[in-house]
């Protein structure tokens, strides 16, 4: 098999393995969906951030749909999150934040936020 590299924006690779079929891996910290059917593709992928921090999380639906998603925080005790996808970090520890499709609670997302001491 033959592997071919395809450098794209950081921190995005994707190798291709060429052999009698075609493979794609991508370690972007996105899954590709494992059919063509709708997913979220979050930016960043994942978050460290010191107490009293914030990041702006942003969910992009593939294919492209006008629903929209909406943001939880497994722990709003550690971070909390609204409804533009900001998270705010409160005390230290993990939490999960998911991004789920409007009008369809099958398509989501999530990332991993750790939240540290100053």
């Amino acid at each position: 098999m033959r592997l071919i590299s395809i450098l794209g924006p950081a921190p995005h690779r994707f190798t291709l393995g060429l052999a009698a079929y075609l493979t794609l891996a991508c370690d972007s910290g996105d899954s590709l969906p494992p059919n063509s059917g709708p997913y979220i593709s979050l930016t960043p992928p994942s978050a460290t951030l010191a107490v009293g921090d914030s990041v702006s999380f942003e969910a992009t639906l593939v294919p492209l749909r006008e629903t929209g998603v909406s943001w939880a925080s497994t722990m709003t005790g550690i971070a909390t999150v609204d409804s533009r996808g900001v998270v705010r970090a409160v005390t230290p520890g993990l939490t999960t934040i998911t991004a789920v499709a409007r009008g369809d609670a099958n398509i989501k997302a999530a990332a991993i936020v750790t939240v540290r001491l100053p």
